[in-house]
């Protein structure tokens, strides 16, 4: 079911200046949906820190992931799955496919999913740890995401946090990108890089790129990437600097390096060098002519692995890996470049901020700051227009509220349409695990539509979804309750499903195609349609199979 964006019209504060906020009314639908299918209609685990893979060619195919075990559906303590929709999202199946022997008790952590550049391929990369090899990540594919066997082992690397994923065209082949904080033997903290192969398989050699340049006073924390049509790949990454004691406060430089070959210079990612400009506290100079570019310096952060501050900031946990970076596709050079980040603006307040370069990532201008907020996400659709996805934390006199907030503009921010996807109560109870929400949430763009998920409580309470919501587990919107898979009656408080933290997709995007309307006709007047897995050259009836290639609602 889509939904017209309702009227909002407000101003959010940002420093001196004001953002003029108008929901999309005319051009933007929305549809949000719980990702958890029937399956897993009695689960009440902890899911988020959701990724999804948008396929380069069929708009209908999309894969997911979160914080899945599946032990109750996949080969017990050997596969974990992943989700995979047929419908643009509309609903979600359940695929058994990332290798994780001998789980028990906790999922395949930080899982990145991307499509090959061509569609042929869908990769992930995920942390998992095996005996003799603690914190590994690995990199797996496969070249069919319905098939009955797990994906196929490329590569693992131990030591490794938050890795990111990137695929890239090079002349018809899959240049695979995989950063993250790469722990180093000699325990030096400059574990910012990259690995990276073309068409990788097993025992494909990836060349390691370290980012890196700089004397800091502890490790990269994290990468994020980017890449532009004309070969242009953006890194962010932040840094502790040295220059400042760090013993009681945790400090952040916020840094972007570029490569104009692919990855594939002959002095990789250093197509960025400082330049001198005035920089604030003067104790943290910028200008060491040294590759990357920091954006900012010295940024305090109330770094909080566990939650302590509780429902102060929504239970949730601050650690410094909330970054974002993303190119403008309608600049044929490349140059015009947007990066977001979480830092604090006092001991225990984390505010959330957008950049932007017109020149390649030399000088930078700040966009928009958003208070009391973390998991920032950027995404620039084909028409030039910057989205920004966050989770704000809203105080109520009842309960404190996640609230997930789209903001798409034309012009820098000044103005944007505001899509409140979801606003949902931050719960004591529904605590299991840190982060409450997870780390980070996703914002993609097919054309001029934006895609993401995150995640939130589940509660199936209509008002915590102004744009409107699908579940597809057995749910009561008028009670509010999460109901089981199988209930003998509805009416028994034993067939009541306790609330968790579930995946939610949203898909904001122009209105349906013009023979959108006319196909649904055809096809509700034939047979029965065809199953949601099915891909579009398996699906005989040509109305249905054009409905899959437009990504019409069915």
């Amino acid at each position: 079911m889509w939904r017209v964006a309702a009227v909002r019209r407000r101003t959010i504060v940002r420093g001196v200046t004001a953002l003029v906020v108008v929901a999309d009314v005319l051009h933007g639908q929305v549809r949000v949906v719980n990702m958890i299918p029937p399956m897993f209609g009695n689960e009440t685990t902890w899911n988020p820190e959701p990724s999804i893979a948008v396929h380069p060619t069929d708009r209908g195919l999309l894969a997911a992931s979160a914080f899945l075990l599946g032990t109750d559906v996949c080969e017990g303590t050997a596969v974990s799955p992943i989700l995979v929709s047929r419908d643009t999202g509309a609903t979600w199946s359940i695929v058994c496919a990332l290798p994780t022997p001998g789980l028990a008790g906790m999922p395949p952590s930080d899982v990145v999913l991307r499509w090959g550049t061509r569609g042929r391929r869908l990769y992930a990369a995920f942390i998992w740890s095996l005996p003799d090899h603690p914190q590994s990540l690995q990199l797996f594919s496969t070249d069919d995401v319905f098939a009955p066997h797990p994906m196929q082992f490329v590569m693992g690397h131990d030591l490794v946090d938050q890795p990111d994923l990137l695929v890239i065209d090079r002349k018809g082949h899959d240049r695979v990108m995989v950063s993250g904080s790469y722990k180093n033997a000699d325990s030096t903290p400059q574990t910012a890089a990259i690995l990276w192969a073309d068409d990788p398989k097993r025992g494909t050699a990836f060349t390691r790129i370290g980012l890196e340049h700089r004397v800091i006073g502890g490790q990269n924390f994290a990468v994020r990437l980017a890449a532009h049509p004309s070969g242009r790949v953006y890194a962010m990454y932040d840094a502790v600097p040295a220059v400042l004691d760090t013993s009681n406060t945790t400090f952040l430089d916020f840094v972007v390096a570029r490569d104009d070959l692919l990855g594939a210079s002959k002095n990789p990612f250093e197509a960025l060098r400082e330049q001198p400009r005035p920089s604030t506290p003067p104790i943290c100079p910028i200008g060491d002519g040294l590759p990357g570019v920091r954006v900012v310096r010295c940024r305090p952060f109330a770094y909080d692995a566990f939650g302590a501050s509780g429902n102060a900031f929504g239970f949730q946990r601050r650690l410094p890996v909330l970054m974002s970076v993303a190119t403008d596709p309608t600049d044929r050079r490349g140059n015009t470049v947007y990066v977001a980040w979480a830092d604090s603006s006092g001991a225990d307040h984390q505010r959330v901020t957008v950049a932007k370069s017109s020149d390649g990532g030399q000088r930078w201008g700040l966009l928009l700051s958003i208070p009391n907020a973390t998991n920032p996400s950027v995404a620039v659709d084909n028409l030039g227009r910057l989205g920004f996805l966050f989770q704000q934390l809203a105080i109520d006199s009842t309960a404190n509220r996640w609230v997930t907030r789209l903001l798409v503009s034309r012009d820098n921010m000044k103005h944007a349409r505001e899509y409140v996807l979801a606003s949902t109560p931050a719960l004591a109870a529904l605590v299991r695990v840190q982060p409450y929400i997870g780390d980070w949430v996703e914002l993609h763009t097919r054309g001029s539509e934006f895609l993401g998920v995150f995640s939130a409580a589940n509660i199936p309470d209509s008002t915590n979804f102004p744009n409107g919501i699908v579940y597809q587990r057995r749910v009561s919107l008028k009670s509010g309750r999460l109901l089981a898979r199988q209930p003998v009656d509805s009416s028994v408080s034993g067939n009541q499903i306790a609330p968790s933290i579930d995946p939610f997709f949203f898909r904001v995007g122009p209105a349906e195609s013009p023979g959108c309307a006319s196909l649904r006709r055809a096809v509700r007047a034939g047979t029965a349609p065809p199953p949601l897995t099915a891909l579009p050259h398996e699906i005989s009836d040509s109305a249905t199979r054009r409905m899959t290639q437009l990504g019409c609602d069915r």
